[in-house]
């Protein structure tokens, strides 16, 4: 009932703005959407800095995690929302227990869609390879994605996740990590077929992606890793993204109120 009244607010706030600056490109067509004009809105990018896994640290978080040597680790991280996709990935992780075996799915936050997680594990015995841990504070997110060899930026569709890239995508490809990602707009619109990104039509085809890449003579993963790493160094850093946005603000000039 309130989805009306909260949309009126936004759209006044966003069209009484003398600029709008948004980090991604599909943004735009939102905001054109809700009425703003395209002269006033500024693309920015989100600032990109490439890190290094630390070894160490990797080997004691998959030791933590129980993640052998010889394992692939998928990552997903943040709120569980229902509309994820993340159920039907679980689902399918446990439906071939031998093509899958080498396969483990971390996924650390809580959400509505925790209790379903949790029934699915118990209920096809997938302790072992469907790892829940709940929320985690915020600094230890950077240890879990040393340990895994990919991440997951998976959703049905919802208008809630259409234009959206959130930044934990940034965060995996910093650390070079390949991204399992469904095509939603944010998405398809920001990143090429050469960022590191593995396009899947819905979350239940991220195992069986995988297991066609590992499943060459070379291992394609770390091809993809390649390209997280090639894109996260093309982008600018933060540093400089903060001298464009003051240079925004300084050249914005307040609309007159007449």
């Amino acid at each position: 009932m309130l989805r009306p009244v909260a949309a009126a607010v936004e759209g006044l706030v966003l069209r009484s703005a003398d600029r709008v600056v948004i980090p991604y490109k599909a943004m735009a067509r939102y905001l054109s959407r809700m009425g703003v004009s395209a002269s006033r809105v500024v693309l920015l990018p989100n600032g990109l800095t490439p890190r290094s896994a630390d070894p160490e640290v990797r080997a004691q978080m998959r030791s933590r995690l129980g993640i052998a040597d010889d394992e692939i680790a998928l990552l997903f991280f943040g709120w569980l929302y229902r509309h994820s996709g993340l159920a039907d990935l679980a689902l399918e992780l446990a439906r071939d227990g031998t093509k899958y075996a080498k396969f483990k799915v971390v996924i650390v936050g809580d959400g509505d869609l925790a209790p379903r997680l949790k029934e699915i594990r118990h209920a096809h015995d997938l302790d072992e390879r469907l790892i829940l841990t709940g929320g985690r504070p915020y600094d230890e997110i950077a240890g879990f994605i040393a340990a895994s060899d990919a991440c997951l930026m998976v959703s049905d569709p919802s208008p809630a996740m259409r234009y959206v890239v959130p930044m934990k995508v940034d965060e995996y490809l910093e650390f070079g990590r390949p991204i399992f990602s469904t095509p939603l707009d944010g998405m398809r619109t920001e990143f090429s077929d050469r960022s590191g990104i593995i396009w899947v039509e819905r979350a239940r085809d991220v195992l069986p992606r995988l297991a066609a890449i590992r499943s060459g003579v070379d291992d394609g993963l770390l091809d993809f890793s390649r390209a997280a790493i090639d894109y996260a160094a093309s982008r600018e850093d933060w540093q400089t993204v903060t001298k464009r946005f003051r240079r925004v603000v300084v050249a914005t000039r307040p609309r007159s109120l007449g």
